[in-house]
């Protein structure tokens, strides 16, 4: 019985270790800028509030301005969909917020 313990705690071992070098490699690979020049970028879209960004895609469209203003591509794209009931289209108040932020 005293080896069941055992595997038991190498295996809670290992898997704890598992997960902490992944967790490490996930944030260090975050961490590197690999910008590189592109022909557009393409924005995906996200939930819209009677024409306002959600949370999500308005820091999806920041960071497309942020590319765009470092010269990473000369347009950007902007996808979306409308949901039923909706004035506008994901795609429209994208369009409509980074014309707003210059």
């Amino acid at each position: 019985m005293r080896w069941i313990g055992r595997l038991l705690a190498a295996s809670l071992l290992l898997g704890c270790g598992y997960v902490a070098v992944t967790a490490t490699q996930v944030v260090a690979a975050s961490r590197r800028d690999s910008r590189e020049p592109a022909d557009a970028i393409l924005v995906l879209g996200a939930a819209q509030y009677d024409g306002r960004p959600s949370p999500a895609l308005r820091a999806r469209l920041d960071h497309a301005a942020e590319l765009f203003d470092d010269d990473v591509a000369s347009v950007i794209w902007v996808t979306g969909g409308q949901q039923p009931g909706d004035r506008f289209t994901e795609a429209s108040a994208s369009s409509r917020y980074l014309i707003r932020q210059g």
